[in-house]
C-alpha cells in the first residue's frame, strides 16, 4: 500500500522504561515506533478521602499513583504532541487496540467505509 503507518504505544509510568528497552532492538528496522505515557492520578486514602501522594513527583512515592487505563487515550495522545504531529503529516485515521489483543487487525472494509 506504500504507506508509512507508525506503531504507537501508550505506556504508563510503570511500563515506559521496559518498553523503551524493547523498542531499542528495532532501531535498525524500517519501522516508525512512537510512544507516549498515559496520565497518572493520585490514589485516595479511603478513610480520609485525601490524596495519598505528598508531592506531585511520581518518583517520590510511585505506589501513591495509578495509571487510569485506556479511557485516558484521547487526552494523553493529544497532550503528548503526537496528535498534532500526525495531523501535520496529513494522517487522518487512528486504529486503536489493546496490545494484548494480538488478533486485532485493520479491517480494510471498515477503513474503506470511513474513506467514502
Amino acid at each position: 500500500y506504500d504507506a508509512n503507518v507508525p506503531l504507537v504505544l501508550m505506556n504508563s509510568f510503570n511500563t515506559d522504561d521496559d518498553t523503551m528497552k524493547i523498542i531499542r532492538k528495532y532501531s535498525g528496522f524500517n519501522v516508525s515506533i512512537k510512544t507516549f505515557n498515559q496520565s497518572r492520578y493520585p490514589r485516595i486514602n479511603k478513610e480520609s478521602l485525601m490524596p495519598i501522594p505528598k508531592s506531585c513527583r511520581t518518583d517520590d512515592d510511585i505506589e501513591a499513583w495509578y495509571p487510569p487505563g485506556h479511557g485516558d487515550f484521547y487526552q494523553a495522545f493529544s497532550n503528548s504532541g503526537l496528535l498534532e504531529e500526525f495531523v501535520d503529516q496529513g494522517k487522518k485515521y487512528c486504529f486503536i487496540s489493546n496490545i494484548d489483543n494480538l488478533g486485532a487487525t485493520v479491517d480494510l472494509n471498515i477503513l474503506n467505509m470511513c474513506l467514502d
